[in-house]
């Protein structure tokens, strides 16, 4: 199989296991079950600035209480 295609592929399937992970955040955090466009947006990009400070997979440690109490209040808006 072409290696690009395979990373295409890999890709894909890390962005809908992303979309899942963040369907059921949103079950679990939004009051009403689901966030509004504001606090969809804030914790999206939240979540950006959390992956971009790590190194990789094996940091996902260095993510703390601290940072779910930050998301928890975004998607409360």
């Amino acid at each position: 199989m072409d290696k690009n295609l395979e990373l295409l592929r890999t890709v894909v399937i890390a962005k809908l296991v992303y979309w899942d992970a963040l369907g059921e955040l949103e079950k679990r955090l939004a009051p009403d079950g689901e966030f509004s466009d504001r606090a969809n947006n804030d914790v999206i990009d939240e979540i950006a600035t959390l992956a971009s400070a790590l190194h990789g997979p094996h940091d996902v440690g260095a993510i703390t209480q601290e940072h779910l109490s930050e998301i928890e209040e975004l998607a409360r808006q």
